[in-house]
């Protein structure tokens, strides 16, 4: 196993220890600015800079594999549905928007599965990428701004997660039109 694939693993290792130290009273209550939401921010960012890590180095050194093209992705769902589903549970976001979110997940994920039994390779898109940055850009600001009586960053906040909700609609969409135009060559 080479070392982007040992930082992808890392990553969602580190995941339930990121869900303790939600839960953890240790660290105080999650309000606005608070050491709690400051520590699951910082730990936040370090596991998302993981995921742009593992990518660099297997670029870098030629390491790119099988599994961690597999499990990367895989790491950066779990990751951040784990974090929204913790928002969730505090009426932070949006039941709807996480429903759109996953609903993308799982029509690409089947997507995948259909191409691959087919012989049909769809190459990565920018889409998919701008997506999973503005989803952890967007967690880092509901981190941070949580419960935030600011109405100025409130709204800021929440646009930018509403953006992330509509750029993984759009990816989804840019990702069935690739899967068609690919499945019509054959």
């Amino acid at each position: 196993m080479n070392i982007p694939t040992k930082i992808t693993i890392l990553r969602i290792v580190m995941i339930p220890v990121f869900i303790l130290l939600w839960y953890l009273p240790i660290l105080g209550e999650m309000t606005f600015l608070s050491l709690k939401s400051l520590v699951l921010t910082a730990f936040f960012i370090f596991l998302s800079l993981t995921d742009w890590l593992d990518g660099y180095i297997a670029r870098k050194y030629n390491l790119i594999t099988d599994l961690g093209k597999f499990l990367d992705p895989i790491a950066d769902k779990i990751l951040v549905f784990s974090v929204y589903f913790l928002l969730l549970n505090q009426q932070v976001i949006d039941p709807i928007s996480l429903i759109i979110m996953m609903s993308r997940e799982f029509i690409v994920s089947a997507i995948r599965m259909v191409a691959a039994s087919t012989g049909v390779i769809i190459a990565a898109d920018w889409s998919g990428k701008v997506k999973t940055v503005v989803q952890m850009v967007s967690i880092i600001t509901l981190l941070l701004m949580f419960q935030s009586t600011s109405n100025a960053a409130s709204t800021i906040v929440y646009g930018i997660y509403w953006l992330s909700v509509i750029l993984t609609a759009l990816s989804g969409i840019q990702y069935t039109v690739n899967y068609l135009q690919e499945k019509r060559k054959i």
